[in-house]
């Protein structure tokens, strides 16, 4: 006939010194100004946090030709509208990402440059490429 399992005693158990909860959450959450790091750096820390959230937000950051940082103001500088008016749109987003997960307060702009048209021949000439190989042709605003 088996044995009834042998009742282990138990240890008393030690009590962990109180922590005051509120205080570390404060810690925790305190948000910081941009860090004193080289630009590319700053660059690269961003564009993985965000990349990690949203590909196509980042891949439209990487699309910005200057990075420029006052204070706690990053501003983007773009030659494609398209890019630009994504960051402008998701600036909101872009903001929340790097204060959750880097837990840096900036704030974003962006600005888009203004393509004058040129009277480049080579340029033409790549104009007039892309139109033949997609048997399209030019409209005049």
């Amino acid at each position: 006939m088996p044995h009834p399992p042998e009742k282990a005693e138990s240890e008393p158990v030690k009590e962990k010194p109180v922590t005051n909860e509120s205080e570390v959450t404060v810690q925790s959450t305190v948000q910081k100004n941009l860090p004193d790091i080289p630009l590319e750096e700053l660059k690269e820390k961003i564009l993985t946090a965000v990349r990690r959230e949203s590909i196509s937000i980042a891949a439209g950051l990487e699309k910005a030709e200057k990075w420029k940082i006052q204070d706690n103001t990053i501003t983007l500088v773009f030659n494609s509208p398209f890019a630009g008016s994504l960051v402008k749109k998701e600036f909101r987003t872009i903001q929340n990402i790097i204060k959750d997960k880097l837990t840096w307060n900036v704030s974003f702009t962006a600005a888009v440059n203004k393509v004058e048209k040129s009277d480049d021949p080579a340029l033409e000439e790549q104009v007039e490429l892309v139109r033949s190989v997609f048997r399209g042709t030019i409209v005049k605003k």
